[in-house]
């Protein structure tokens, strides 16, 4: 086994998935666990979730404590706004999983799971909208799901 992990988490409303691999790509344990909609209003019982849910990846790959990886990548849902941002930051890095958490929209994770070139249009409908667009430059457009203000209407 490498000494090198990376944790990538994608969690949306519906699901969350985790998986732990080491610095050549090979997966060494996953999970599905609950969804979380990393909302204010739900934003401790969405932590809770997504700490449960790493930690039985972490048990699938036989790896016990923490922290468990030496980076790690989190595409939340919920991860709109830069206050959003600042609010899950502050209770990924409470949670102690890796030293220093990349936090993206969970839009970011159907855009590297569909755009093997780095660039195009991630669409999540589901339930919440929502959409990113990147550049072949690399800039960005997002569509944040703000509810009925950015006619989300979920």
């Amino acid at each position: 086994m490498s000494d090198r992990l990376v944790l990538a988490v994608d969690g949306g409303n519906s699901k969350t998935d985790v998986a732990i691999l080491d610095e050549t790509g090979r997966v060494l344990g996953t999970h599905r666990g609950p969804g979380a909609s990393f909302t204010p209003d739900d934003h401790d019982w969405s932590v809770a979730a997504l700490d449960r849910s790493v930690h039985a990846a972490a048990a699938d790959a036989g790896i016990e404590g923490v922290p468990i990886a030496d980076a790690g990548v989190f595409c939340l849902a919920g991860a709109d706004l830069p206050a959003d941002d600042r609010r899950i930051l502050r209770a990924l890095r409470g949670l102690g999983l890796v030293a220093d958490p990349v936090l993206r929209n969970d839009t970011f994770a159907v855009m590297r799971a569909g755009a093997p070139g780095g660039w195009g249009v991630a669409v999540v409908c589901g339930a919440g909208f929502n959409c990113t667009g990147v550049g072949p430059d690399g800039r960005e457009v997002r569509f944040p799901a703000l509810g009925a203000i950015s006619g989300d209407w979920a």
